[in-house]
């Protein structure tokens, strides 16, 4: 045995304990997907319209506010501009009631202001169906919508559509935003565990010289495959010819990169050099160190 691969094959490849390590490392695999659509429920955004505190002290209903305040997006349209009021005198339809205001829309009129729509100061959520989010508690809506974004990372169709679906549920049952960041986040925790499961690195501890600890693990991993590993001398012995081949090929490398990055250097100095002896740029260079001087003499004089 010379080389590292020489010694996993003596421990085993498809082994228990093989198969454990893989498991251990997917794990965080399975747990991460669920960030990567999370933010869809984080962020839910609910219906929302105006605030106007002037009609709400004046206990007027939500649809009483809506109706006198929000604008359609576009005539004959049904849909509701959700970022901007009319600009009406709101104390004052306070003071004359919904009916009569309805009655006489002139009344409460800005004629002053030539602006039919202002935008909204604060907004009021619909908590029907979504007590909180991401959305709600920073007013990411209207102007300041493009802080939220939706766009997430999918590394694979499957993994979304099972996470979609576990999200799915879990907002269903955990409505306040803050509780759900918490259940996302437990499933990312447990990947604490993965501390006593994953062993250290067998090649890193043999190329760091830590023989007795590398010795160790590959006899548990041994055992747990039902393999029988070679005397401990072989093995010490095999992890030191590792060693020894695989830093002097790290050290080659290093030289070889050096003077890869001294020959470019090299090259460039040359290239440079060679432009400047040409008989162009040298008569160039020879001209304009004659204009030079004859711009000191003049100087001079």
């Amino acid at each position: 045995m010379t080389t590292f691969e020489d010694l996993m094959e003596a421990v085993g490849t498809r082994g228990r304990w093989n198969y454990t390590i893989i498991l251990a490392c997917a794990f965080s695999s399975f747990t991460m997907p669920m960030w990567y659509v999370s933010y869809q429920f984080l962020g839910t955004t609910p219906e929302y319209w105006c605030r106007v505190p002037e009609l709400m002290e004046a206990n007027w209903t939500q649809e009483q506010i809506i109706s006198l305040s929000v604008p359609l997006r576009a005539p004959g349209d049904d849909k509701l501009n959700e970022c901007l009021m009319n600009n009406y005198n709101y104390t004052h339809a306070a003071v004359l009631g919904f009916n009569e205001t309805l009655n006489n829309v002139s009344a409460v009129s800005n004629t002053e202001d030539d602006n039919l729509l202002l935008p909204c100061d604060t907004r009021i959520y619909n908590t029907s169906q979504h007590e909180k989010s991401l959305v709600t508690k920073w007013d990411l809506t209207c102007e300041k919508r493009p802080l939220y974004s939706t766009t997430q990372s999918i590394n694979q169709a499957g993994t979304l559509a099972g996470t979609e679906e576990m999200c799915d549920h879990l907002s269903f049952v955990v409505r306040p935003w803050r509780w759900l960041q918490a259940a996302f986040a437990v499933p990312i925790l447990c990947n604490i565990i993965l501390i006593w499961i994953l062993p250290e690195s067998p090649r890193w501890l043999i190329l760091h010289g830590h023989y007795n600890r590398a010795l160790e693990i590959l006899k548990k991993a041994a055992s747990v495959n039902k393999t029988t590993l070679p005397d401990d001398h072989v093995i010490l012995t095999t992890m030191n010819i590792i060693r020894r081949n695989e830093r002097s090929g790290l050290i080659e490398k290093e030289h070889e990169e050096t003077r890869s990055l001294r020959s470019v250097v090299v090259a460039v100095v040359r290239k440079a050099f060679l432009l400047l002896i040409t008989p162009e740029v040298s008569a160039r260079a020879a001209g304009m160190a004659g204009a030079a001087g004859q711009t000191r003499q003049r100087r001079q004089v």
